[in-house]
């Protein structure tokens, strides 16, 4: 073991390779700084001054120079030049790209007026055009009305009396379709007074109930109930307490479109409907006619009947779909 080690440290490590690299190298700068120091020490020939040749080179030079610093000098003026027009040339854009915008400003307000005017024109030669054809037409109705031959209309007067409030006995009739049918009215309100005492109890856990009664000759009658409750001021006032039932509204439901008989029918001689009207006491009894659009000249037929009979005529008229109806804040009829 002992042997092995001193062979080892006899043997030249790497530590003795870069000292000579270092070495090698100081070497070769110190050489390169004594030939600068050298170079810089030599002398220069320099060019005699006084040899025509140089003064030839020299003044070809400074010509050479004078014509480059003239055209250095006449590009720079050129260049301020190139940018001032440059610089109008951008104004003068500007102030075009202005002038344009105006004059399209202008010309859509233009075509807008004009858009406005051509609107009025057109609607100006419509209305023109209906009125002619208009006026056409009334020429042509003029034309045909004196074509034609004179008819004389025979118009029935009737004396129409004050109108009084009834309140003696009262018919009622339905007219619709041009079909008169007598309204059981006494006889479905009979009917409700009776049923609705035995619907009040319904009252007790809800404040309105709708119920129906009927049919009768071709009706059935549908009624409201509203439960009423006393306010404490007016417990305070009357001492009385608890609720009370009021009829609110009643409406008739005819159970078929064709309830009744043609009016033709009805004022011929041996109709059923115009008998039970001969009977009636012409001083005490008031007929009461719920009269729909379409037979408004029906009515008119059966006015002049009743007139002739001696009968007061009430006229009850309703728009087409409105059922007939009262209620305890409605009004009576108006008999002539």
């Amino acid at each position: 073991m002992r042997r092995t080690r001193l062979q080892s440290d006899d043997q030249p490590g790497q530590d003795s390779f870069l000292d000579i690299v270092s070495n090698m190298v100081g070497i070769l700068i110190i050489l390169v700084m004594v030939v600068g120091a050298r170079a810089s020490q030599a002398p220069v020939d320099l060019p005699d001054p006084s040899n025509d040749d140089v003064q030839d080179q020299l003044a070809g030079r400074k010509s050479e120079s004078f014509s480059l610093e003239t055209d250095v000098l006449r590009l720079h003026e050129q260049s301020q030049q190139v940018q001032q027009e440059i610089a109008a040339s951008r104004q003068e854009r500007e102030l075009l790209a202005t002038v344009i915008l105006a004059a399209k400003d202008e010309l859509h307000k233009r075509q807008q007026q004009l858009d406005t005017k051509a609107q009025a024109q057109y609607a100006v030669a419509r209305e023109q055009a209906a009125l002619q054809a208009e006026l056409e037409r009334v020429r042509q109705t003029q034309q045909t009305l004196a074509a034609r031959p004179r008819q004389l209309t025979k118009i029935q007067n009737l004396p129409t009396p004050i109108s009084k409030t009834v309140h003696g006995a009262e018919l009622h009739f339905q007219l619709r379709g041009g079909r008169l049918t007598k309204i059981p009215l006494q006889a479905l309100l009979d009917e409700f007074r009776s049923e609705a005492r035995n619907k009040v109890w319904k009252l007790k856990n809800q404040t309105e109930v709708t119920e129906v009664v009927g049919p009768i000759e071709g009706f059935r009658l549908r009624y409201r109930l509203r439960r009423f409750d006393v306010s404490a001021e007016e417990q305070f006032e009357t001492g009385a307490a608890g609720s009370v039932v009021r009829l609110t509204r009643w409406e008739l439901l005819p159970v078929s479109a064709t309830l009744g008989e043609p009016i033709d029918e009805v004022l011929s001689p041996g109709s059923r409907l115009f008998d039970e009207l001969k009977r009636a006491n012409p001083g005490r009894t008031t007929v009461t006619v719920w009269t729909y659009p379409d037979s408004f000249a029906a009515f008119r037929r059966l006015k002049a009947e009743l007139h002739a009979l001696g009968l007061a005529t009430a006229a009850r008229p309703l728009p087409e779909g409105e059922p007939i109806a009262g209620s305890p804040e409605g009004t009576r009829s108006a008999a002539q």
